[in-house]
């Protein structure tokens, strides 16, 4: 939101400008702003999950889940600015994107609260990426069903970002609103609650683990492989 704010002052600047030059430099840069409007349009509005959050009451959450990582050779760099890469264990980067704002909280696996940003190990093989379609059947206890992500939430609030550095995939769900938001991991659901609740009314969502199936098979599935340069051809069709 705030990078939004500078872009539309910018904007407003360079419309002001635009007044003072001649014709056929007025419909130039008239020409470039719009491809330039058209950049803004960030990525995850486009892909984001609209999903049925729902109001409750919120709950106390439950004992944390432990979870251990075998296989943990995977590191997952945070940046204070929400930049994220993926690095494997020789060290070569294997994914990079942007959060839409700047991490203020995060989570991983089925809840376990780790600072904002900072290098994280994570597992090449978890549970989504050895068998979405057991895991997904796994109802009893789901969480153990969520080894192996990431969970943020930005300055933004406006998105739920997901990050399975297995597959490389990430996911953003909408937030249905509400400010100073945490999440709360339980067996049967993710609820979205005011930080700090305790007692006393507060504003608070819930998504069942089923609803959130489909976004989860999404992040269990590895993205198509590129063909392969070779000496003669470097760059693949």
């Amino acid at each position: 939101m705030w990078l939004a704010a500078i872009i539309s002052e910018a904007e407003a600047c360079i419309a002001m400008k635009l007044a003072k030059l001649k014709p056929e430099l007025t419909f130039l840069m008239i020409f470039v702003m719009a491809a330039i409007s058209g950049a803004q349009d960030f990525f995850w509005r486009n892909q984001s999950a609209r999903l049925p959050w729902r109001n409750v009451e919120p709950r106390p959450e439950p004992q944390r889940v432990q979870i251990k990582q075998p296989n943990a050779n995977l590191t997952v760099k945070v940046d204070r600015d929400g930049t994220i890469a993926i690095f494997n264990k020789n060290k070569i980067r294997l994914l990079r994107f942007g959060l839409p704002g700047r991490p203020i909280l995060m989570w991983r696996d089925a809840g376990q609260p780790i600072v904002s940003f900072g290098q994280f190990s994570f597992p090449s093989h978890t549970p989504l990426s050895a068998n979405f379609k057991k895991a997904s059947e796994k109802t009893s206890d789901f969480l153990n069903n969520l080894a192996g992500l990431l969970w943020i939430l930005d300055d933004g609030e406006q998105y739920l970002t997901i990050v399975h550095s297995a597959t490389c995939q990430y996911a953003f769900i909408n937030l249905p609103g509400g400010r100073d938001m945490e999440l709360r991991f339980h067996p049967d659901h993710l609820e979205l609650c005011e930080r700090g609740y305790v007692d006393g009314d507060s504003n608070a969502w819930a998504l069942s683990w089923n609803e959130l199936l489909p976004v989860l098979q999404a992040l269990a599935t590895p993205p198509p492989q590129q063909p392969q340069g070779s000496a003669f051809v470097p760059y693949s069709q």
